[in-house]
């Protein structure tokens, strides 16, 4: 027959409610720093200038590829 000594229910009670809080305090740090990084990428993208027309980007690529006949096939500008 199993006895109890008079503090393991308490300390498992203890226990126990500790490691609720530390998945609490876990999950909702995760969360938070989803939601923070979702709104600093948003920020992020806010100012950004346009994108350089095809002839411009032609321009600054031709010197490295001097031999290629270099053109535009498709072009998607959404970030």
């Amino acid at each position: 027959m199993a006895t109890m000594t008079p503090g393991s229910a308490p300390a498992a009670r203890s226990r126990a409610a500790g490691l609720v809080r530390f998945v609490a305090a876990a999950v909702s740090a995760l969360t938070v720093a989803a939601v923070g990084a979702a709104l600093g990428a948003w920020l992020g993208w806010r100012n950004t200038p346009a994108l350089p027309s095809d002839a411009a980007v032609l321009a600054l690529v031709q010197p490295a590829a001097a031999d290629a006949r270099l053109t535009v096939v498709d072009r998607h500008d959404a970030p």
